[in-house]
């Protein structure tokens, strides 16, 4: 079973893209629930439909009604089956609404003589024990690359604990419909390359919008 954890793109290149048009959102950047990674794959148009979660992040959230009503784009770069789905937001040379990791939930139980992993020597508690369906910051950072942890198939939305990763990441959102579940099918059929993670043969360019 692979645990590693997600981490930062440092050796991806970043998409040299023009800033995007500003769109307007459906409803107020304070109380838009749901937005959406919009994709193409397989030679149809698929989304990611994401629920966000404030209380976990507030600053986080912030940031993707943000991208999403500037129609920033980005890519997904990473696919482990049964584990993960990982991407980056790009907003150009927009200004960026400050995203810091989020807070130690109260009731976290932290194992101080836990080993800590390389991304996150000091063993930071920032959010809660993630479960399948949930979105987070990737390498323990504040973005802007994120992982959709979709754990196995026979796993129930929101069971399948990562307890592996402790409370290491930053949680702001999470899955919001069957349809994002079926687009995550379509993304695990993509062909991938090897290199220690699995990446998808080819880059997915996406968009970030409302759902």
């Amino acid at each position: 079973e692979v645990i590693a954890s997600p981490v930062k793109a440092a050796n991806v290149l970043p998409l040299h893209l023009s800033p995007p048009p500003r769109l307007p959102p459906p409803q107020s950047q304070s109380n838009a629930e749901v937005i959406a990674l919009h994709f193409k794959a397989g030679g149809n148009q698929h989304s990611l439909n994401l629920r966000l979660l404030p209380k976990y992040s507030a600053s986080s959230v912030a940031f993707m009604r943000h991208a999403a009503i500037s129609g920033c784009r980005g890519e997904l770069y990473r696919s482990e089956k049964d584990f993960l789905v990982q991407g980056k937001i790009n907003c150009g040379g927009s200004t960026l609404p400050k995203v810091v990791k989020g807070d130690c939930p109260k009731d976290a139980v932290v194992d101080g003589g836990r080993a800590c992993p390389s991304h996150d020597p000091k063993c930071g508690c920032h959010g809660p024990i993630m479960s399948k369906g949930m979105v987070g910051w990737a390498g323990g950072s504040a973005g802007p690359d994120l992982f959709i942890y979709t754990a196995a198939t026979r796993c129930a939305v929101g069971g399948c604990p990562a307890t592996h990763w402790s409370h290491d990441h930053t949680v702001f959102a999470e899955v919001a419909d069957d349809a994002t579940w079926a687009a995550i099918e379509e993304l695990y059929k993509l062909p991938v390359r090897r290199q220690g993670m699995t990446f998808f043969a080819d880059r997915i360019e996406l968009t970030v919008g409302w759902a």
